[in-house]
């Protein structure tokens, strides 16, 4: 099996596509541990880079688990959902199989990504 997703980061034009076999259920987090940084929001190429950087971290020169395509509509069919980080807007829109119902469907700025708490909006009423 595995647990895959797709982090699409647009800009100028352009789109980069970095795929992770076994971290789709953190690709949300490691996208905001990555914006968390601070560090160029508003360029594309190195922005993807350290997004990423977070997202491979410790399984570098490994021969599966991550991959980078560059292109427009690159989504795998297999993914469990996509984390889109759009540099020229400044935002941040996920697509999901089954979209979580506290999280906003028109995204977030790249602020409030970085602020938003996934562990509460993820909390069933109840638990």
């Amino acid at each position: 099996m595995g647990d895959r997703a797709q982090a699409r980061v647009k800009g100028r034009g352009s789109e980069v596509w970095l795929y992770t076999h076994w971290g789709g259920s953190s690709l949300d987090r490691l996208v905001q541990g990555a914006l968390r940084k601070n560090l160029r929001w508003g360029d594309v190429g190195y922005l993807t880079r350290i997004i990423f950087d977070v997202m491979s971290k410790g399984d570098q020169g490994n021969e599966t688990g991550f991959g980078i395509e560059g292109g427009q509509s690159l989504k795998h069919g297999d993914v469990f959902h996509v984390v889109t980080v759009d540099v020229d807007n400044q935002r941040v829109t996920m697509t999901f199989h089954s979209q979580p119902p506290n999280y906003p469907k028109d995204g977030w700025t790249f602020m409030e990504y970085c602020k938003f708490d996934f562990d509460a909006a993820e909390k069933v009423d109840g638990d």
